[in-house]
């Protein structure tokens, strides 16, 4: 038996898109809410009101969201060590 939450993870991690484009905002959370409301009472073995799913689908975004933008931020950081390495290989090859 799972919380709201672990459920609406549980969710949301079998679909990486989906996580992206709610934390992204391109997914209404209500419409969404009501889309896996059966899912979620069949994970959690209850009847769930679905604003607390919607909650749930609230505080989990957040949480995406700090986790894109520091994925974000190692990205662009080994693109710059990427291609500083690469420019300082090409400009002394033999070093």
């Amino acid at each position: 038996m799972y919380s709201v939450v672990d459920a609406t993870k549980k969710i949301l991690q079998s679909n990486q898109f989906l996580a992206e484009y709610l934390a992204s905002g391109l997914i209404n959370t209500s419409e969404y809410a009501r889309k896996i409301k059966p899912q979620i009472e069949s994970l959690t073995m209850k009847t769930v009101e679905l604003n607390t799913i919607v909650t749930s689908l609230n505080r989990i975004k957040k949480t995406i969201n700090i986790k894109l933008n520091v994925d974000f931020c190692i990205d662009d950081i080994l693109y710059e060590v990427f291609h500083f390495l690469l420019s300082s290989t090409a400009l002394h090859p033999h070093q």
